[in-house]
């Protein structure tokens, strides 16, 4: 337990690091933008290479991604049900905000720590599914929703897609593994290096992107959104780990995952969809306090 909460302690502390140093005027926000970008185009997929190289396409890897993609239409539905009445954008906001784990960035470092290995592969398989929701999925529901559509756009969703280096990642350790192929020892070599840094990245762009102010007129927006996610999965969290006959360390990994706050894209989505106000970010900060209380009681609780 003692080191448990020590390894959690230097993830906060790295985090309140970055937040006084943006305070302090060392760092600006638009420093997190780009360390975000380091962090999705270099570390992150090296972190993924590295801990998911030759991970066995089996009935769990197909179960875990169709888990993942059924979390994610559960969670925008009741995002739409739950907005009401509300305009399209801001209905568009809740479903593209309730839905969404934002794996790279919280899950993964923690996942890497305490469950290197067979963990990471775990935690890869259900990004594997949630990348395809949560990097364009999603968005692609929600825009049509915003437009006032009644089809989803295909077109859309495959170009959004295509052009994430983390879902391509993926399908890259998909196809490697379909074929029973491994990476170069070089590459793996290479990836291991620079995916070591992900973790203290990650956590020192949290800590300067961290916002801690909500603007009076959406109070109640965040907290329907913010509670939404809270409440479904850890319902689903409890569920997956009492009835879900898979090994004991994924189900661990998932309880992880859906303690996370939504993928960083959802702001952007968000905007893109026509949603001007603050909400979405205003959400990602709330929640990543709420992630890391959730995650070490995880990890207290489970061992």
């Amino acid at each position: 337990m003692a080191s448990v909460l020590m390894e959690c302690f230097y993830f906060v502390l790295t985090i309140a690091v970055g937040f006084f140093l943006k305070r302090a005027g060392i760092f600006k926000k638009t420093d997190g933008d780009v360390l975000s970008k380091v962090i999705v185009y270099i570390t992150l997929p090296c972190a993924v290479l590295s801990g998911a190289n030759a991970v066995a396409i089996s009935p769990l890897t197909l179960l875990l991604i169709g888990l993942a993609i059924a979390c994610n239409l559960l969670l925008a539905g009741l995002g739409y049900l739950a907005s009401g009445r509300k305009d399209p954008k801001t209905r568009a906001a809740y479903m593209i905000n309730g839905a969404g784990y934002n794996v790279g960035s919280v899950a993964l470092p923690f996942v890497q720590t305490f469950f290197p290995g067979a963990g990471v592969s775990y935690l890869c398989m259900f990004d594997a599914g949630n990348a395809v929701m949560g990097l364009g999925g999603i968005y692609s529901i929600a825009a049509s929703v915003a437009s006032g559509e009644k089809r989803l756009d295909l077109k859309r969703l495959v170009g959004t897609l295509s052009r994430s280096v983390c879902f391509d990642t993926y399908m890259a350790i998909f196809i490697l593994s379909l074929f029973h192929l491994e990476l170069p020892a070089v590459v793996r070599g290479a990836a291991s290096m620079m995916g070591k840094g992900n973790a203290f990245l990650t956590m020192l762009m949290v800590g300067i992107m961290l916002e801690v102010k909500i603007p009076r007129d959406e109070v109640r927006d965040v907290c329907v959104v913010l509670g939404l996610r809270v409440c479904v999965n850890l319902a689903l969290g409890c569920l997956i780990y009492v009835f879900l006959p898979i090994p004991l360390l994924a189900r661990k990994v998932l309880l992880i995952i859906l303690a996370c706050l939504p993928a960083s894209v959802a702001v952007v989505f968000t905007k893109m969809c026509g949603y001007k106000k603050d909400m979405p970010a205003v959400v990602s900060s709330a929640a990543l306090g709420v992630s890391l209380v959730e995650i070490m009681g995880v990890l207290l609780v489970t061992g």
